[in-house]
């Protein structure tokens, strides 16, 4: 299981995820989608362990 509870990140003052709570089971499948820049590939970074979220 992959799991965010209450995600945050920013870069500077610019706070670009707030409060992203996230739960993946095993054996099953998901996609994530959302228009551009919604943060969709700063949370598939953050689930594989490439970027750190802020703490």
């Amino acid at each position: 299981m992959l799991e965010i509870k209450n995600g945050f990140k920013k870069y500077g003052d610019k706070i670009v995820l707030q409060d992203i709570n996230l739960k993946f089971e095993d054996g099953k499948m998901y996609g994530i989608t959302g228009v551009n820049g919604s943060g969709k590939t700063l949370i598939s970074k953050a689930l594989t362990g490439y970027i750190k979220l802020t703490e």
